[in-house]
């Protein structure tokens, strides 16, 4: 039969099995998050430096043309500047947001199925405070009957 310390031991182990669970689900998130950013920012900072050295390429080869052509001509090739600087951030952004649904979106998406089994296994708090509560009674049951067993066993 359990008696008052018993109970207050496996209360305490319960207790601290679900807080080591969450400790334990916590660092392995934030490890996963600080692997997939540090992936992310990788594949970022080299479409980046494509992107921008394509750029600074363009860019060389407009200036050596524009020193030799008219004014209207460099108006025409400023234009023609701003319009691929415009079109290159476009494609860098849509080249960024492929990488976001093909490598990152899928990889939360398991990341929160995982979560999701978790919570769904996990106890939830008002059920915790049930079993607070029958705990408690089961203390004080516990403690009656040895209260009367210590009577009966002094009354033989």
């Amino acid at each position: 039969m359990l008696d008052a310390n018993d109970i207050q031991i496996i209360s305490k182990i319960v207790s601290d099995a679900i807080s080591e669970n969450n400790k334990v689900l916590r660092a392995d998130m934030s490890a996963m998050f600080a692997e997939e950013r540090k992936h992310t920012e990788a594949m970022f900072a080299e479409e980046r430096k494509h992107t921008e050295a394509m750029l600074a390429q363009q860019k060389e080869e407009l200036r050596a043309e524009m020193l030799n052509i008219s004014a209207q001509q460099k108006e025409e090739l400023r234009a023609e500047m701003l319009n691929i600087s415009a079109q290159q951030k476009k494609e860098m952004h849509e080249d960024m947001m492929t990488i976001v649904e093909s490598e990152i979106n899928p990889k939360l998406r398991i990341l929160a199925e995982g979560h999701e089994a978790l919570l769904e296994r996990m106890t939830p708090p008002e059920e915790i405070e049930n079993m607070k509560t029958d705990i408690f009674i089961l203390k004080e049951a516990v403690k009656n009957l040895g209260t009367k067993v210590k009577a009966l066993q002094k009354a033989q």
